[in-house]
Order: C-alpha cells, then sequence, then structure tokens
C-alpha cells in the first residue's frame, strides 16, 4: 500500500513497478511482529529498513494489524522521538557549527529551562563534568539542552532542515525530543542515514523505476553533502558506544544506535491511572555501514492503566539486533579519514591535554585536538 500510494497517476497506462523491497527481510519483519516478542496484544509496532548505498527502503511494517487498512506508523504518523533527536539537534550541530569535540565538558548539574522550568536527567542524577562523549553516551538531558541552548533553536533546525527534519518551533524542549509535532520513524532512519554515508543525505524511495506503455522512468540519485563528514564520522564514533558492551550489540559489523522514550504528561497519567514518569512509547534508531533500521513501539490509544512495561521497552532493541545480524554486511566498519586525528589524551581542570601516560584515545576534528601537554615534560 505504501509504494502504491507513492506513485504519481499518469496518462500513459503503468504497466509494473520495480521496487527495492527485499521479500525476505519483509516476511520476518511481518513473523517478528507477530512473535511472543509481544507479550501485550495491545502494543502495537512499526519498523522501517534502509539500504545506505541506494538510499532505498528495503522492508517496512507499519502497524502489527494486517487483515485491513489501518494506520501505518512508520511513515503517516508522527511520532515523538524521544532521545533520538539528540544527535541531530544537539550533538552534530555543536560539532558542525561550534567545533565542539567528543573530548569537549559539559556540566551535568541542577538546570532549568530559560523559562525557569526545571529539566531532569531519566535517573534524576547529576554526573557533574563530564565529556561530550559521555553525555550522548549515556543520553543525559541536561547536557542536551545545552548544547541546544549553545548552538541557538534557529541553527540546529538549519542543521536538522537539511536532513528533511522540520519543526513549527523552536522551543527548547526540542532539544531532548518534547517536539510539539513530531516526525515520521521513516524521516528519523532517513535522517540518521546521512551520519551513516558521512554526511550525504538523499530521500529514501521504495520505488526503483516506473515501466508505462510507453516510457520507463527510472528514480535518480542525487545524494547532497549536507555536513563534514567529520561530523558525521565523530557522531558515528560515540554512537558506536552506545549498545557495543550490551547483549544487544551485533557482532562482526560496527554498530551505530541511539534509543528514545517518551512518558505520559502528568495530566494523562492522573487522567487514565498510569503510574507518574512511566513510558509511552519506546524507538531506536541504529545502522551499520550498510543498513539503517528505525523501530517503534506504543499504543494505538491511551488506556487505563497501559504504560510499556520494562520488557516492552526493550523491543526495538531486541528487533533491531535480530534484523541486523541476519542482514547487515559483516566486517564493514569505518576507517579514519581525512580531518579526523587520534591522539592519546587525558582530562584535567575541564580540558583536554595531550599526554603519554594514563590517558586514552580520543578522536578530533582536524585543528581542533589539544595542542599542548599537561605537563610540559611529559612530551616525548
Amino acid at each position: 500500500d505504501y509504494v502504491y500510494s507513492n506513485i504519481s497517476l499518469s496518462n500513459d497506462e503503468l504497466k509494473s513497478v520495480n521496487t527495492y523491497l527485499d521479500k525476505n527481510m519483509q516476511y520476518d519483519l511481518y513473523e517478528l511482529t507477530h512473535s511472543n516478542i509481544f507479550s501485550n496484544k495491545n502494543l502495537n509496532c512499526s519498523i522501517i529498513v534502509l539500504d545506505n548505498y541506494s538510499y532505498s527502503i528495503k522492508a517496512l511494517i507499519g502497524n502489527r494489524i494486517s487483515d485491513r487498512m489501518v494506520i501505518n506508523y512508520a511513515t503517516d504518523v508522527l511520532l515523538q522521538p524521544g532521545s533520538t533527536i539528540k544527535p541531530i539537534l544537539d550533538y552534530a550541530p555543536a560539532i558542525e557549527y561550534l567545533s565542539y569535540t567528543p573530548a569537549t565538558i559539559i556540566n551535568d548539574e541542577p538546570y532549568t529551562y530559560s523559562n525557569g522550568t526545571p529539566i531532569k536527567n531519566y535517573d534524576n542524577i547529576h554526573k557533574g563534568n563530564i565529556t561530550l562523549r559521555m553525555a550522548l553516551r549515556d543520553s543525559r538531558n541536561i547536557p542536551a539542552l545545552k548544547l541546544y541552548q549553545a548552538v541557538g533553536g534557529e541553527n540546529a533546525f538549519r542543521f536538522a532542515n537539511n536532513l528533511n527534519i522540520y519543526a513549527n518551533d523552536t522551543y527548547e524542549a526540542n532539544a531532548i525530543g518534547g517536539a510539539t509535532t513530531g516526525y515520521t520513524l521513516l524521516n528519523l532512519a532517513n535522517a540518521y542515514q546521512a551520519f551513516a554515508n558521512l554526511g550525504y543525505y538523499a530521500q529514501a524511495s521504495a520505488i526503483k523505476s516506473l515501466e508505462y506503455n510507453h516510457t520507463t522512468n527510472i528514480r535518480e540519485i542525487n545524494p547532497k553533502l549536507v555536513m563534514k563528514p567529520t561530523t558525521a564520522w565523530l557522531i558515528n564514533n560515540i554512537l558506536h558506544d552506545v549498545l557495543k558492551s550490551s547483549a544487544y550489540n551485533v557482532s562482526n559489523t560496527y554498530l551505530m544506535a541511539k534509543t528514545g522514550q517518551t512518558n505520559y504528561d502528568d495530566a494523562t497519567a492522573k487522567k487514565y491511572n498510569i503510574p507518574k514518569n512511566s513510558t509511552k512509547d519506546s524507538l531506536i534508531i541504529a545502522y551499520t555501514r550498510d543498513l539503517t533500521i528505525g523501530v517503534w513501539v506504543g499504543f494505538n490509544t491511551i488506556e487505563k492503566n497501559q504504560y510499556l512495561t520494562r520488557q516492552d521497552k526493550s523491543i526495538p532493541k531486541t528487533i533491531m539486533n535480530i534484523v541486523l545480524s541476519k542482514y547487515a554486511n559483516k566486517n564493514e566498519y569505518y576507517q579514519m579519514i581525512d580531518g579526523i586525528k587520534k591522539e592519546y589524551i587525558t582530562i584535567e581542570n575541564n580540558n583536554a591535554y595531550l599526554t603519554n601516560k594514563n590517558g586514552y584515545y580520543e578522536y578530533f576534528e582536524d585543528g581542533t585536538e589539544p595542542k599542548t601537554y599537561l605537563y610540559p615534560y611529559d612530551k616525548a
């Protein structure tokens, strides 16, 4: 249905549609959404899988209901993105426009929005001065907001607009996924595909060509460079940390991922007898060199005492792991690219310094790396 809804009508009779869809993958997605992964029959799910090399849609599931016309949650519903928006609106723009680095220090402290409303982290803990890498890896809300403020809402969305991510406003809540309208799962996955392709973006399509009686329309792919390749490379390097030590990592390839969750607001929770801070939606956008996948789980409607359990919240990661373990190319990794430097550093007094001992390796855009040693005599 999604394919045919995206075909332009013509006076010339349509004979055939050539798509990028992978029948085996599509079948597997169907089986997954109808498997015992879902213990709650009311829980819905959508999945989108993109091929990064051809900027195409390989498979999609829009709804767990498949025996009648229903809403397509992969392509037609504007979802709250949760923390999946942070690389797009906060971290990548800070690297792109402000020359921030993975070693830039951000203070994770008690904090408020500009209007004085308090903002909290998911765990209600403040970790103090941490690196940008640690802040994104652990999905801290307060550092994300600080980056959004430093970049400025207009600049953040100038960056996002190049990834086909638009909003009606630049409110600060956008920084942590509190979008007024939201984005489709397809748009989010498509935006992340630009990171996978080191800064090149093209709108993903399921249609390869259309054959009519008298003509054949073949899709033209014209990727546009929308960010510095070094920005994408650094985001990839950080997002590789998110699941690499977890049970959800995909072996023999290079996995990058960002999860996101949304909560019911207090008024809704009270009205439907839902515990405070309960999870409403759970998402993941993950990618390897060749594939990008987006998975969402949530409910069609708000019901009394209905929210995602801990097991429900892990479903997107489970599905991602199963799909990419089977279909992602093996042994495809990102090599160093021009403009990236690797340095052995240490952090002292909230600054990064070169060192020869008791440090760690970090990556920088050329020119943003530390230039001095912590101790002059430490220099080899």
